[in-house]
């Protein structure tokens, strides 16, 4: 199963990639994470570890050789991370085709029982778009806000052309109440099954190395439970 998380910037796609990670390993799921972020590594981060210059994306697009390059997550023995290296420091942005980028996908999905790629808001980027592609599904991510709605509404054209309609799932994620839920959901226009809760020391906890599906709160259960209630759904569907 390949799984996209997509939508804008700071919706909380990373961290919706990683510890749905550490949910499909719990269920004895074998998952290979794949950054889309080609300019620094950022997943890694989430789960306290540190990619070397040897391994990471680009060098598995170079050895053709995805499954050679995963990183152990560090946090479960199910759960590996491709991604660019943390020190990767190159000034000039390295092209990735179309191509490569289904072939690491393809290598990937024929290694682990699950691959899920953190997408990107910019659909021009080549992971990111490859895997919305070639995903079995979606997960669209909303952090209510007028901005977030111009986005999806700049993307609405996009969707029906990569044939996204049937695979997307909309989730609403760590609404603070700063914006009406009723009033984004009609502007724009979506039904939403499933809504994350808004964890206040999620920063907190990424900055420390540690998933929120790890933290023994409240709200971090919550947050579990409906991890959980997005593997049911994506699973049956």
């Amino acid at each position: 199963m390949i799984i996209a998380t997509w939508g804008r910037s700071n919706s909380g796609k990373t961290t919706l990639a990683a510890n749905l990670a550490m949910a499909f390993a719990d269920r004895d799921k074998i998952v290979g994470v794949i950054s889309s972020n080609l300019q620094y590594g950022h997943v890694q981060i989430l789960f306290g570890q540190t990619i070397h210059d040897k391994h990471g994306i680009y060098r598995a697009i170079d050895d053709n050789d995805a499954n050679g390059h995963f990183w152990k997550s560090g946090l479960h023995e199910n759960v590996f991370l491709l991604s660019v290296p943390n020190e990767y420091c190159r000034m000039d942005f390295e092209n990735v085709t179309l191509r490569q980028a289904e072939e690491l996908i393809m290598q990937a999905a024929s290694h682990f029982d699950c691959v899920i790629i953190d997408g990107s808001d910019d659909i021009g980027n080549p992971v990111s778009s490859v895997g919305l592609t070639m995903s079995d599904k979606v997960l669209l991510l909303h952090r209510p806000s007028i901005a977030s709605c111009s986005w999806y509404a700049s993307k609405r054209e996009i969707i029906p052309l990569l044939r996204l309609d049937e695979k997307i799932l909309h989730i609403i994620n760590a609404h603070d109440t700063s914006c009406n839920l009723g009033d984004y959901l009609g502007r724009a226009n979506i039904s939403v099954k499933l809504e994350l809760p808004f964890i206040a020391e999620a920063s907190t906890l990424e900055n420390m190395g540690t998933l929120i599906c790890s933290s023994d709160t409240r709200k971090s259960k919550e947050y579990n439970s409906v991890l959980n209630k997005i593997i049911e759904v994506i699973t049956v569907e």
